[in-house]
């Protein structure tokens, strides 16, 4: 498990502006351009600059990142980055980040810059780095990215341009008692610590001087943000905070206040902002236990994406209610006589996945009019799922201990139950050719419609019994990972929560 933070505008004071264009002539970095570059940078990036290649339409700008805590101390959030930790992580910009706007870094081709280059400087005690904006169409093409024309805009007019970086780390440390916390809920409290606990006093200073604050000792650094400003008309915050106004009370209000809730876990999980999935599955931490359902989950992604807004086809008759009706009969899991790894590894044994209604029945022992109605529901909240999924802070969490991961032998009475329904169940292609053709005689008119896509979360009960209904999806999905057929698998999962 890991820590994603964000790094708010502003919360370190490096007395200069935090990112300035680089003035480069047709014949490279010279003269005055030069001196006045030497002055503000590392003097490892003039050989950088000079090796560096600039294709046509990158405009680079050197940018001050993260200081050290020994010169620069904590952050106005309490957290703070070791001379150590910025000398060995400050290549992870490079390595893992893009500039992106908002934070909304899902997606690698919404990103609006590279990042070219990345030092410590061991002058002035901080990460620099050299970002290469897509200041034309050309450019952005090239790079698979968008055009940064908002940014150009604001370094031709002068404008200073508010900058938001995001991280992870495996664990933070206290400053005061060196507890080591994976999460919010692990900080100290009174109990241990002698400057009351991270929980309660984080970025407090006490009597004796020390501003209590948490180390980071391993970051890794996927995302650089420009963010938005009051002056900014709409911010895009995955529907939590949607005015530029409601980002600056969130940050004004955090720090009118100490302990975790100032921290900056909290306001990522707050904004929304998580790691997008190719990191969490290809990064330094990825848990093999959750590696397998996070690809799938990509992918699962990407037919959303695909099927959003297109009329129905003919492959949605096999999801229909008429050839998949609800069934409540499956072996009594409430008495613990049998246990759900039991049930959910004949199911994929004989690659079937339960429709939800059945889902619903298997969970409760039942199928009656309360839970139809929660079924409707919940079945309006499933497009989008994988989508919503992903920016979910406690998405590794829940792949980590995901119930519905098959595993261990079945009892023969559960498989021959799941034979008896395997017809209706069983996403192999020639059952699904089978239930195509049983529609078509049961429901000669085909579907009109789709249920559309939605991508912001809601806190309600239909939203959590979608929620488990996609984990189910992605235990059921992830098993058949390396079959020959899993882009069909995944297809038909995707459009059985579309169809109607």
């Amino acid at each position: 498990m890991a820590i994603t933070k964000i790094i708010t505008p502003g919360s370190q004071d490096f007395r200069e502006p935090v990112m300035q264009e680089i003035k480069v002539s047709r014949n490279g970095l010279r003269g005055a351009d030069l001196d006045a570059f030497v002055k503000r940078a590392s003097v490892q990036f003039i050989d950088k600059m000079a090796s560096m290649r600039l294709q046509p339409g990158e405009i680079p700008v050197h940018l001050l990142a993260v200081g050290a805590k020994e010169y620069y101390g904590s952050n106005r959030n309490g957290d703070a980055f070791s001379e150590r930790a910025c000398q060995d992580k400050h290549d992870t910009f490079k390595k893992f980040a893009r500039w992106y706007r908002d934070h909304d870094n899902k997606d690698k081709s919404k990103g609006r810059g590279m990042i070219k280059a990345s030092v410590y400087n061991g002058d002035m005690k901080r990460i620099e780095l050299i970002v290469a904006l897509n200041s034309t169409k050309e450019a952005a093409d090239r790079n698979g990215g968008l055009v940064a024309d908002e940014e150009m805009e604001k370094l031709a007019n002068g404008e200073d341009i508010p900058v938001s970086m995001a991280c992870r780390v495996s664990h933070d440390v206290c400053s005061s008692c060196g507890n080591k916390a994976k999460s919010r809920k692990d900080y100290c409290g009174p109990e241990m610590c002698k400057h009351g606990g991270c929980r309660d006093n984080l970025a407090k200073t006490f009597d004796d001087g020390h501003t209590l604050h948490v180390d980071n000792p391993d970051p890794l650094f996927f995302d650089i943000s420009k963010v938005f400003r009051p002056a900014d008309r709409i911010a895009y915050t995955l529907g939590r905070a949607k005015h530029a106004a409601d980002y600056e009370g969130m940050l004004k209000a955090a720090c009118e206040q100490f302990g975790e809730a100032r921290g900056s876990a909290a306001l990522a999980e707050k904004l929304g902002v998580t790691a997008p999935l190719w990191l969490l599955s290809d990064g330094p931490w990825a848990d093999p236990r959750v590696v397998g359902q996070l690809k799938v989950a990509s992918q699962l992604i990407e037919h959303e994406n695909n099927m959003a807004g297109q009329p129905p086809a003919p492959h949605d008759r096999a999801c229909m209610a008429v050839v998949q009706p609800p069934r409540d009969d499956c072996p009594d899991l409430q008495s613990g006589t049998f246990k759900l790894a039991h049930v959910v590894t004949a199911l994929a044994a004989q690659k079937c996945m339960l429709p939800l209604g059945s889902f619903v029945a298997m969970l409760t022992g039942e199928y009656t009019t309360k839970t139809a109605e929660a079924v409707k529901c919940a079945a309006e909240r499933l497009p989008g799922m994988f989508n919503r999924l992903a920016t979910d802070p406690r998405l590794e969490e829940d792949l980590r201990t995901n119930p519905f991961v098959p595993f261990g032998p079945a009892p023969r009475r559960i498989q021959h139950w799941v034979l008896k329904h395997a017809a209706e169940w069983s996403l192999d292609r020639p059952r699904v050719t089978e239930r195509l053709q049983r529609s078509v005689l049961r429901s000669p008119e085909a579907p009109s419609s789709r249920r559309e896509m939605t991508k912001v979360a809601a806190v309600s009960g239909s939203d959590e019994l979608a929620k488990q209904y996609a984990l189910y999806q992605l235990g059921f999905l992830n098993a058949h990972r390396e079959d020959a057929d899993s882009a069909f698998l995944q297809e038909m999962a995707v459009r059985a929560n579309f169809a109607r």
